[in-house]
């Protein structure tokens, strides 16, 4: 399985939008205090990769999920303004959300709804932007997709791949997170 995931990476790594993606995510930390725009390398490796590769194949690999997890551990704190405490909670309770809610849908549905690689991505995500950021990047994540859907007018049915929307909920959060929060509770 794992040389299958790195081929899958490869092939990613060589597709222009990929190129473009990661081009936009190196300017957009342009002007971000240089311990962010370092602690932020893997997610702007990373990100493109994981949308690249779902939107293609509705897979999410191992070897990219799990390197942004323990990365996020690591330095999402410095990224996000998170704490480490935080971090962990946040990689806890987002893979702890969508493992019940896949767990639930599949009971009740006797349907597969998502695959573990979203679980395993928003555990990642989750250690990026720490327990409170969470609900923002659910919210993004899921107007995003909800926009996506009207306007390409996706049938009722089909299955889409919900990890590009995710991951630009992360992104949004990582840079937004604190706006968010004045808008929700002003002070």
């Amino acid at each position: 399985m794992l040389a299958y995931e790195l081929k899958l990476v490869r092939h990613a790594a060589r597709q222009p939008q990929t190129a473009m993606l990661w081009l936009f995510a190196a300017l957009w930390v342009v002007g971000t205090p240089l311990s962010v725009s370092l602690a932020l390398v893997p997610c702007i490796v990373i990100f493109p990769l994981l949308g690249v590769i779902d939107a293609r194949t509705q897979l999410l690999p191992d070897v990219l999920t799990l390197s942004l997890l323990a990365t996020g551990l690591l330095l999402g704190p410095i990224a996000s303004g998170s704490t480490y405490l935080g971090s962990i909670l946040g990689a806890i309770a987002g893979g702890g959300i969508f493992a019940a809610l896949l767990l639930a849908y599949t009971k009740i549905t006797k349907r597969d709804g998502m695959g573990w690689g979203d679980v395993k991505l928003l555990a990642a995500l989750g250690a990026w932007v720490g327990l409170l950021g969470l609900l923002p990047l659910l919210l993004a994540a899921s107007l995003t997709a909800l926009l996506y859907n009207y306007v390409t007018r996706t049938p009722k049915h089909a299955r889409i791949p919900f990890g590009p929307f995710l991951l630009l909920g992360g992104w949004v959060t990582l840079f937004y997170q604190s706006f968010f929060w004045r808008f929700i509770l002003p002070h």
